[in-house]
């Protein structure tokens, strides 16, 4: 007698995201739990992302993280509002697009939750930058 398999997938959303080179930016993504509801900012410890051009590529394009101080948790303690704030000034973008290998690359986001465990909010999703063609002249 055969046993039957049951796939188990833990279903993430995509969050594909579109940067024009030169700009800054804010990305805030909430935080849900597995009923798709909310979470309390309280029982998050940290927040980390990054940019590669490939999931297995040992090179990080870009990296969030509250320990780097471009990534926060926000949110009222106690509530069911958790978000992850991300931010990116226009320098960096801007530099981006001459220091990445390609303008399309993938990115994940998670979370660190008080029992140290990461917890993935989006599946491995597209990031494509948009470069700059109207920049400011190089200073000689």
């Amino acid at each position: 007698m055969t046993t039957p398999a049951y796939p188990l997938i833990a279903t993430l959303p995509d969050i594909p995201v579109t940067l024009y080179a030169g700009q800054g930016y804010t990305i805030t993504v909430p935080v849900l739990g597995a009923s798709g509801t909310g979470v309390d900012p309280a029982g998050l410890d940290g927040v980390r992302a990054q940019i590669r051009t490939r999931y297995d590529d040992e090179l990080m394009l870009h990296e969030w993280s509250h320990l780097l101080g471009n990534a926060s948790i926000v949110g009222t303690p106690g509530g069911t509002d958790a978000a992850v704030v991300l931010t990116v000034t226009g320098a960096e973008t801007a530099l981006w697009q001459t220091v990445w290998p390609r303008l399309e690359a993938l990115w994940d986001l998670e979370v660190v939750g008080s029992d140290d465990e990461p917890h993935r909010l989006c599946a491995a999703s597209t990031f494509t930058l948009l470069p700059e063609i109207t920049r400011a002249p190089v200073e000689a």
